[in-house]
């Protein structure tokens, strides 16, 4: 993801049964925390359907200080804790990495199909501790609208959830 011709993060993705996998690696220039999620060190992941308005979102945050990695998800205007989203968080001297398995549901993706919309969005601290907002593929406010998402098809692997679950233990 580029800001301008600043590097705002590295984003790899891939389905992992009824999950996405997210592999993060953010370029922030002082890692924080904030009440609203996204006005802090963010990923947030969005995701839909081709020819669907529903829209998924997922915010995740890195690890600060003793807070641990943690995700939420919107309800109203506010965010709220997701557990069943999976995330950890190592820092970097440039920021952090992050990773993550969301599953299909929270970013409004159904498991039996293999097309699906994507996108993510990165808020960091950027020069002179500015707040700098990049998205993968453009979107203005992904949130809204998944017009400019990134379109990607997908074999259906048969492990259950439960099975991937555990080998990431």
């Amino acid at each position: 993801i580029v800001s301008g011709s600043a590097d705002l993060a590295e984003i790899r993705l891939a389905r992992a049964g009824t999950f996405l996998a997210v592999a993060a690696r953010v370029y922030d220039g002082k890692v924080t925390r904030d009440k609203t999620v996204w006005k802090g060190s963010c990923l947030e992941i969005f995701g839909s359907l081709p020819n669907e308005l529903k829209i998924g979102q997922v915010f995740l945050a890195p690890q600060v200080d003793t807070l641990p990695a943690q995700a939420w998800r919107p309800k109203g205007d506010r965010q709220e804790p997701a557990p069943e989203i999976l995330v950890i968080s190592q820092p970097m001297k440039d920021g952090y990495e992050l990773q993550a398995l969301i599953p299909f549901a929270a970013l409004a993706l159904d498991p039996g199909k293999n097309d699906v919309l994507l996108e993510a969005q990165v808020s960091v601290s950027g020069k002179k501790n500015r707040k700098e907002i990049g998205t993968l593929f453009g979107s203005l406010r992904a949130y809204e609208n998944n017009g400019k998402y990134g379109w990607f098809t997908s074999a259906v692997e048969d492990k259950t959830e439960k099975e991937i679950t555990d080998e990431l233990k």
